[in-house]
């Protein structure tokens, strides 16, 4: 199997400014004042800053976002969430919106830094906990296996 890291994407279908367009548009008018004002939604602290991030995000990129790619990483989301997180169902839309974003448009880590214990070296990222498995998302992710880093690990 060979693996395709999302900051290596083939050129997709839509451009990562429509893409991000895309996912403002699944947040309604509603739901942007709860993340804004800390409301009733039922998300983590992390996935709210992500959130907010997400809808403040004003920079212009140069790239496509594959769409299929993108739609197989929600789809593993939705079935991952749903083994894992089956009690708490009105939290799957921002986990999910949130990976989207950060993975086929801002090109970073799905995970905070301090769970997962990633480190960005120039424009790559490598990642302690990577699991290149069938049912990890971790195959969506931009950070490549800490084994591929070079130089002493810190």
């Amino acid at each position: 199997m060979t693996i395709r890291y999302a900051d290596e994407q083939d050129p997709g279908r839509m451009t990562a400014d429509n893409y991000l367009k895309m996912l403002r548009a699944r947040i309604s008018e509603e739901e942007r004042e709860e993340l804004e004002s800390g409301g009733d939604l039922v998300i983590g602290s992390y996935n709210r800053a992500t959130m907010l991030r997400m809808l403040r995000d004003t920079e212009s990129r140069e790239k496509n976002v594959d769409t299929d790619l993108a739609d197989a990483l929600e789809n593993a989301l939705r079935s991952y969430l749903d083994r894992y997180m089956a009690d708490m169902p009105r939290g799957h839309k921002w986990v999910i919106l949130s990976c989207l974003y950060l993975s086929m448009v801002a090109g970073e880590p799905m995970h905070p830094q301090a769970i997962t214990g990633w480190r960005r070296e120039g424009d790559r990222y490598y990642c302690r906990a990577r699991e290149d498995t069938p049912d990890s998302t971790c195959r969506w992710c931009v950070c490549r296996p800490y084994s591929e880093l070079s130089g002493p690990e810190l």
